[in-house]
């Protein structure tokens, strides 16, 4: 089933399948539902009834009608989740959509009974020399005039910051106002059973980072899937949909 809904001012793009306990899935920043649609097979196999929206700026949903922030996305996943009547919600969210998952298991507790955190955004660590070239460069690509739109490109391409290069002007401004979240103090307020499912190769959020929020969040567990990097849901789906089942059979019994 596929269905488009209005929510917060915004179009959002929804697949679902399954008909059991509702489990709604956020992707990653440049990635779409689409991308999880092996996992949501999977689940929906298992007895899940399974919704993953495209949000605003991906995939089919349109951008937002401004440059959002954190706070934006958050609430259109909670207003989403009333919209959809969905009750018990298991939520799971990668990389961008772990750090929405994050604000919103905290901020809104009673609509999430279960939270998967896989390779989640939003744990500031020391700046890299990559993010520190990355700020220069886009602060030179905004304040030169003489900086034109080639030079730009070279300067974001040798930052290697390809999504930052590839996003249009709305979107870029999110980016930017997203990366400034530290989500640290939010983890210890999270009080739903946590998996926290990360790859062993991620490099984009380490499995440091998954340390950092296992010694906060105060009911959770770690599985780390050896020989995978950050796009778990592509590289290993059966492995993925599998320890998603797991985790909710366990807590559900």
């Amino acid at each position: 089933m596929e269905q488009n809904v209005v929510v917060n001012g915004a179009s959002v793009y929804i697949r679902q399948k399954g008909q059991g306990h509702p489990v709604l899935i956020l992707h990653g920043w440049g990635s779409s539902s689409l991308s999880w649609e092996p996992v949501m097979d999977q689940l929906a196999d298992h007895n899940f009834c399974v919704y993953v929206p495209d949000l605003p700026g991906f995939g089919n949903s349109p951008e937002p009608p401004t440059d959002w922030d954190l706070q934006d996305y958050t609430q259109l996943v909670h207003q989403l989740i009333a919209e959809l009547g969905i009750q018990g919600c298991a939520l799971v969210g990668h990389s961008f959509g772990g750090r929405v998952s994050i604000q919103l298991a905290s901020k809104y507790p009673r609509d999430i009974q279960f939270l998967v955190l896989c390779g989640a955004a939003g744990i500031v660590r020391r700046r890299t020399l990559k993010r520190r070239m990355f700020g220069v460069v886009s602060k030179v690509g905004k304040s030169l005039p003489l900086v034109q739109s080639h030079g730009r490109k070279l300067l974001y391409f040798l930052a290697r910051e390809r999504d930052y290069y590839r996003a249009s002007p709305t979107m870029r401004s999110v980016m930017s106002k997203t990366l400034k979240h530290e989500l640290k103090e939010l983890l210890p307020l999270i009080e739903c059973p946590t998996l926290l499912l990360w790859g062993s190769e991620d490099k984009a959020t380490p499995v440091a980072d998954a340390r950092i929020a296992e010694s906060l969040i105060p009911n959770n567990s770690l599985v780390v899937l050896q020989g995978y990097g950050h796009s778990l849901q592509r590289q290993a789906p059966q492995k993925v949909a599998r320890a998603v089942q797991q985790f909710l059979e366990k807590h559900q019994s």
